[in-house]
């Protein structure tokens, strides 16, 4: 799922992400997987911050930056 954002003053874009590792897939694979991607993608790298958690409410938090700001072309199911 992704998320963009201005910030609460409008001046502080960025983007929220939440992945759903495959069925099976170790938190050690699922985050060198998520850092791999990051070194391969211009732009991204400068600034991140991967946490393993489990939380309704975070879903809850990006989607309070209102539905406008979902990302829909890049929300997918996990694959294997």
């Amino acid at each position: 799922m992704a998320v963009y954002g201005d910030g609460a003053y409008g001046g502080h874009p960025h983007v929220h992400l939440a992945f759903q590792a495959p069925s099976g897939m170790s938190y050690d694979a699922m985050h060198q997987a998520i850092e791999n991607s990051i070194q391969r993608t211009k732009g991204l790298g400068i600034e991140h911050d991967i946490q393993p958690y489990t939380s309704e409410g975070w879903l809850t938090y990006m989607l309070d930056h209102g539905t406008d700001g979902l990302l829909v072309e890049l929300t997918s199911p996990a694959k294997h």
